[in-house]
């Protein structure tokens, strides 16, 4: 029987094409990368859950707590940082499964140290950072190796989000009621790495076919990536997560300006983030009639209007309606992100590097919107994330050739569909 044949991309160069992957290995793929992107999202996820933790039970001061935290985070990106370098010597089967097991014992260490062990704490949280970025480099090998990017990162993306809900929300639960003396997020962190792991292992593998290539990395990794495409898309990376989260983290105040309770804003954000899980799930739908790169502009700058629009809200029905438009776009311009990188680069390396630009814009923008918050009111704030959000897509529309409102429509053969050239699998 003839083995059918489908396009690698929708933004793909046209006339290249691979074997379809079987249905059921697709699927198993896709519910394995969910866990990874599950896993290395977990610590900034939970950090506020993680800093109580560290106050209330370890016995931590506050600034103790935020140097705990700030360890994590940096030792997740330095590890994203390097990853194109352990890469390219270990498969993405191997990696996911030595990243799920530095988690899981991390986290179970983390749940049975016991108070005033301050710098033990420190080198755990060195380690759940280390084997979180693990997980993330491998999932970004394996998703930059293989066909329909878009609707790949869509699913991992909206399924990692839910699990991080799920997470957080049993975790918090099994507090009982009480203080962080009682949370076990380290507990549910362990659980969920422990069960992930040996699944990741076995069907996180890179290469078009959906099987592990060993030639894959080596007919790739020669090729040059194009520096000036790389440029914009770390510059527009950076401005969307330094923008993003200096709101988000501050958004219970800006609740609490306009009176909202705590209980309310509570199920605001939990709505949010639903939201933001189907409007991931949708994205795999958008290049069916739009191209990726109009589609990124037009998240990353209703990223920027969201957070501008949630500091202006004048009562609770407004700046619930900005949250919920907030984590669409937002959900929207990191898929879209993450899709640019792996057609530039195929070896994923550009997907890590941008992942570490990430993380750390995240902790730069949460550090710079309290700073402002402290000063100024919400609006002030929300004008910075504005700002920070939309200067580098201003950049990229009128300073760059390559417009994100031309080759609007899908299937448009342009090489040139992102920031540089589109690097296809090898058939």
């Amino acid at each position: 029987m003839a083995e059918e044949y489908i396009p690698v991309s929708s933004d793909d160069a046209p006339g290249i094409s691979l074997p379809r992957t079987p249905i059921r290995n697709e699927m198993l793929f896709l519910i394995s990368g969910a866990a990874a992107s599950g896993l290395g999202h977990l610590g900034s996820a939970t950090m506020p859950f993680q800093i109580d933790v560290a106050i209330n039970r370890f016995g931590l001061s506050v600034s103790q707590a935020g140097i705990f935290g700030f360890v994590e985070i940096l030792a997740l990106s330095v590890t994203m940082f390097v990853g194109p370098t352990y890469g390219k010597i270990f498969s993405s089967n191997l990696l996911s499964l030595t990243g799920g097991v530095v988690l899981a014992v991390s986290a179970l260490m983390a749940d049975l140290v016991r108070t005033g062990q301050l710098y033990a704490l420190y080198a755990i949280a060195a380690c759940l950072g280390v084997g979180a970025g693990i997980i993330f480099c491998a999932l970004m090998k394996a998703v930059s190796s293989r066909h329909d990017i878009e609707r790949n990162m869509s699913f991992i993306n909206g399924v990692g989000l839910l699990i991080n809900a799920l997470i957080i929300f049993f975790s918090s639960h099994m507090a009982g009621g009480h203080s962080g003396n009682g949370n076990r997020i380290f507990l549910m962190i362990a659980a969920t790495a422990l069960i992930a792991a040996p699944f990741m292992m076995i069907f996180m593998s890179e290469g078009p076919h959906g099987r592990h290539d060993p030639t894959f990395q080596d007919s790739h990794s020669a090729s040059p990536i194009p520096i000036s495409g790389a440029v914009v898309l770390f510059l527009l990376w950076a401005g969307y997560s330094i923008g993003s989260s200096a709101m988000w983290s501050f958004s219970a105040r800006i609740a609490r300006h306009i009176n909202i309770p705590t209980e309310s804003m509570a199920n605001l954000s939990s709505l949010g983030i639903f939201v933001g899980i189907f409007a991931s799930l949708a994205n795999a739908y958008g290049t069916r009639f739009i191209s990726s790169r109009m589609l990124l502009f037009i998240g990353l700058t209703g990223t920027a209007l969201s957070c501008l629009g949630c500091t202006l809200a004048p009562n609770v029905w407004a700046f619930g309606l900005g949250i919920c438009v907030y984590w669409t776009f937002l959900m929207t311009a990191s898929c879209y992100l993450f899709s640019m990188a792996a057609k530039m680069d195929r070896t994923g390396a550009l997907g890590m590097w941008g992942a570490s630009i990430d993380r750390i814009g995240h902790a730069f923008g949460t550090y710079t919107g309290g700073l402002v918050i402290a000063t100024y009111p919400p609006a002030v704030l929300g004008g910075f994330s504005f700002f920070v959000c939309i200067a580098p897509v201003i950049l990229w529309a009128v300073c760059t050739p390559h417009k994100p409102w031309t080759s609007m429509r899908r299937g448009n053969p342009d090489p040139q569909a992102t920031f540089g050239v589109i690097r296809p699998p090898t058939p």
